[in-house]
């Protein structure tokens, strides 16, 4: 069997798994393979990094980023428009770019995003969750859903408000991606797998 590194194994499962369950007739509107714009709020080196694996292994534009801090935005805006450019997509516009405590909520308003990855720090989840809901954005929110109860209890309130033509994910999706569902079915097999005794006894507990 073929063996790969760890860590390109989880980035490349959870890209693939991240825009995969974003159902597609849903998400492009039609069934053609029209790039999905995405809005990128929260642009630390875990949402760059998941957002650079989405783009190389599925059809998304990153199109707007917004963040509290400058130096995030600029940093990650110069590793996307990379991977824009690449795809042939047009650099990132200044006009998409928003920094500050309400920039999502500009990204948000724009009409061009069909969908959004958040990936900030989880106690801001379920109030950019809310918003971007509201907003009819398609959304895939990074896990913890939240920090504490009450944040847990607005995300299950905002799933009841989420209507058959969104599709909304949280980031715990990983276990039904091909390459985890593969995985689990080699080590049944009795098969050697490139991944650690702990990481493959906690997912083959969650599976049961």
């Amino acid at each position: 069997m073929k063996r790969i590194a760890r860590r390109d194994f989880l980035k490349t499962s959870s890209a693939i798994a991240a825009f995969t369950v974003l159902k597609p007739h849903i998400v492009f509107g039609s069934t053609n393979n029209s790039a999905i714009n995405v809005g990128f709020i929260g642009c630390g080196n875990r949402g760059t990094s998941v957002i650079s694996s989405m783009s190389k292994y599925t059809n998304i534009n990153i199109f707007a980023l917004a963040d509290l801090f400058e130096d995030q935005l600029s940093k990650a805006s110069k590793t996307l428009n990379a991977f824009n450019s690449k795809k042939r997509f047009s650099d990132i516009q200044k006009k998409n770019i928003h920094q500050g405590a309400d920039a999502y909520l500009k990204l948000l308003e724009n009409k061009e995003i069909d969908a959004v990855l958040i990936s900030t720090p989880a106690y801001a989840h379920p109030e950019i969750l809310e918003s971007a809901v509201a907003a009819g954005k398609h959304v895939y929110c990074e896990k913890p859903a939240a920090t504490d109860i009450d944040g847990c209890k607005r995300i299950l309130k905002v799933s009841e408000t989420v209507n058959e033509k969104l599709s909304v994910v949280m980031g715990f999706q990983i276990r039904y991606a091909t390459p985890f569902v593969e995985m689990v079915k080699r080590i049944q097999r009795g098969v050697s797998v490139k991944l650690s005794v702990y990481n493959s006894i906690i997912f083959l507990r969650r599976s049961r």
